[in-house]
């Protein structure tokens, strides 16, 4: 329950730098806002706070969301990156591979239901732990650091759900990610469409 808390507050932390940024605002307004919206958070609305309102309507997050939450947060107020755009990119990228395939077979459009497989993951954790040795190698070791926290809250039971899947991504995680790369194609798109206007330096 106490890591759900966590959770949402590093959302509602963001939400306030980034409103801070978009607002074109230095450092010192993201201590207030952020500690602000994090103190409302906890306010007591109809016997319950709005962080027990958002863990009761969207649920716990994965640990690779958590972690991902954490460096933006991070990232975002101070100069000390956990995460490169390198490192996110590869993330969102195996999790909407699985995604794609892993969501509607959850929902009964084949035979297969890969989601009660993560109720008894040896062999799925095995399998993911192996490829994270070499993700590690390959030098993508934020992704390999989500695997790894992932079984290692599984293990030890962090999360709710005793489900594998569960920790290691979220749908939310995955809807991210299908904006990022979506948004990111659309930019391309842009950028090469051969009508644009060239100016005079030719840009």
């Amino acid at each position: 329950m106490y890591i759900g808390y966590f959770q949402y507050s590093l959302v509602l932390i963001l939400i306030a730098f980034l409103g801070v940024d978009k607002a074109g605002l230095d450092r010192n307004y993201k201590i207030v806002t952020g500690t602000t919206l994090l103190l409302l958070g906890f306010y007591n609305f109809s016997n319950n706070s709005i962080l027990e309102y958002l863990l009761g309507i969207f649920g716990q997050l994965s640990i690779s969301t958590t972690l991902l939450l954490i460096a933006l947060v991070i990232s975002n107020f101070s100069s000390f990156s956990l995460v490169n755009s390198r490192d996110k990119k590869s993330l969102l990228f195996l999790v909407v591979a699985i995604g794609v395939v892993f969501y509607p077979m959850t929902l009964g459009l084949t035979l297969t239901d890969p989601y009660r497989f993560g109720f008894q993951p040896n062999l799925l954790a095995s399998v993911f732990l192996m490829a994270a040795i070499l993700i590690w190698f390959l030098g993508y070791r934020f992704l390999a650091v989500c695997i790894l926290a992932a079984s290692i809250s599984h293990e030890i039971g962090l999360l709710e759900s005793d489900n594998y899947w569960d920790n290691l991504f979220d749908i939310y995680l995955f809807i991210y990610g299908m904006i990022y790369f979506v948004v990111a194609i659309f930019r391309k798109k842009i950028i090469l469409h051969p009508f644009r206007k060239i100016d005079q330096n030719g840009k």
